[in-house]
């Protein structure tokens, strides 16, 4: 469609918006799937009890949830997860899971209600880092490789000492 030669009826961006899509946080994975297939949406805005916005579903990640990471072609193939640098340093994938890192790594790791390398970084940073920003903490060094201005998508961590001092939760 040319919207430049287009009448204003045409032009209308009600032509191109949907009604959001809510869907309550305690929802099942199983039936969010069958409602994302039954309403076409690929989006879901979550809310919690009160009805306020605690954040976005996709159908990606329920996807996700149910196989396991699917690639497309937003992500970094061979980048995404844990590298092990020729330093001794890991390069390790913002989304990458707490876990998992403390599992390779033999650690422990402080949390505060994140369950990725990204919100680990945000907490410790108190903000969201940019590219190049350092920070020591508990035997960790941890270097900000790659950045947005919402998300940490990269880092490098060393062990400097005694690392891993917070606690795991059980």
């Amino acid at each position: 469609m040319d919207l430049i030669d287009a009448s204003p009826e045409e032009t209308s961006l009600s032509r191109f918006t949907k009604l959001p899509f809510y869907v309550p946080v305690t929802a099942r994975i199983d039936g969010l799937l069958e409602e994302f297939r039954r309403t076409h949406q690929e989006m879901a805005v979550v809310v919690d009890e009160y009805g306020s916005a605690v954040g976005v579903l996709t159908l990606e990640d329920v996807v996700e949830e149910i196989v396991g990471d699917v690639f497309d072609e937003f992500d970094r193939p061979g980048k995404a997860g844990f590298e092990r640098s020729g330093d001794g340093a890991f390069i390790v994938d913002g989304k990458y899971k707490l876990d998992l890192l403390e599992d390779k790594l033999g650690l422990r790791l402080p949390r505060a209600g994140y369950e990725t390398v990204a919100g680990l970084t945000s907490h410790l940073f108190q903000k969201v880092p940019k590219a190049g920003e350092t920070l020591e903490q508990d035997g960790l060094k941890i270097t900000i490789i790659d950045a947005s201005q919402r998300t940490v998508r990269r880092v490098r961590i060393e062990l400097t000492g005694q690392a891993g001092t917070g606690s795991k939760p059980a």
